[in-house]
């Protein structure tokens, strides 16, 4: 017979996957990583599981934990309810996104960046600018991954003036000079600027500001891609869908 111990813990809805006809292998992100849990008759008319099934509710959780086996989802109350952000098609599919990208990414036991993603998915629901949110979100996942980007000065000689372009691959901003080393043209002073914002803390003004859209779209495209190429993923299907979500 296998042991089980009830644990307790709080933690942001990444995805769901179905499992037998009524039951769900829920992924989540907590203070302590990335973790799954067996939502067992979660599709059922009367079960209390059914916030498991929303990406970007923050939940607290009780569930069965064990040695082998999967955890089981016992019971729970939803701290934070996106629900309501799912009325609106640019959120919902940011949320699709969230959870598409960060499964891609991260496997159970990785660290997840919960607290910073808290933060944006309670500004999401209070119905700030999807465009800056997704910025902020791809920033956010660069940092926890590890790719560090420079916007503060030319990543090749430190020059904190002139400053005309960036490159994601080599690492960040570019001045005029060392441009010329690279097949590469002059960026818009504004998407010089969001992609600065995109590394940002994350506080209530900056989670409040709204940037431009097309310089926004086109670094939200770059960071995607790069990160895509990066990692060596498959593209992601609800970033299309995201995209013409912003437009």
């Amino acid at each position: 017979m296998i042991k089980r111990e009830t644990k307790n813990t709080i933690a942001l809805v990444l995805g769901s996957t179905q499992f037998g006809e009524n039951s769900a292998i829920v992924s989540l992100a907590g203070e302590d990583g990335l973790f799954g849990l067996l939502a067992k008759g979660i599709y059922k008319p009367k079960s209390q599981l059914k916030p498991l099934l929303i990406t970007g509710n923050i939940v607290q959780v009780e569930y069965q934990s064990a040695t082998k086996g999967p955890n089981i989802a016992s019971s729970l109350r939803v701290n934070m309810d996106v629900s309501s952000s799912l009325k609106d098609y640019a959120s919902s599919c940011y949320l699709m996104y969230l959870q598409e990208l960060s499964l891609s990414l991260f496997q159970y036991g990785d660290r997840f960046p919960y607290e910073e993603m808290k933060k944006i998915i309670n500004a999401l629901k209070e119905g700030k600018d999807v465009l800056s949110l997704s910025i902020l979100t791809l920033g956010v996942l660069y940092h926890i991954l590890g790719i560090e980007i420079n916007t503060d000065h030319c990543i090749h000689c430190q020059n904190r003036k002139n400053i005309v372009s960036y490159s994601l691959e080599e690492g960040g901003y570019l001045c005029k000079n060392c441009l010329n080393k690279f097949s590469l043209s002059e960026k818009e002073e504004m998407d010089l600027y969001v992609l600065k914002y995109a590394f940002m803390d994350l506080n209530e003004d900056i989670l409040s500001k709204v940037v431009p859209k097309n310089s926004g779209i086109r670094v939200l495209s770059e960071l995607n891609d790069n990160i895509i190429r990066y990692f060596d993923l498959k593209p992601m299907k609800s970033f299309s869908l995201l995209l013409n979500a912003l437009y």
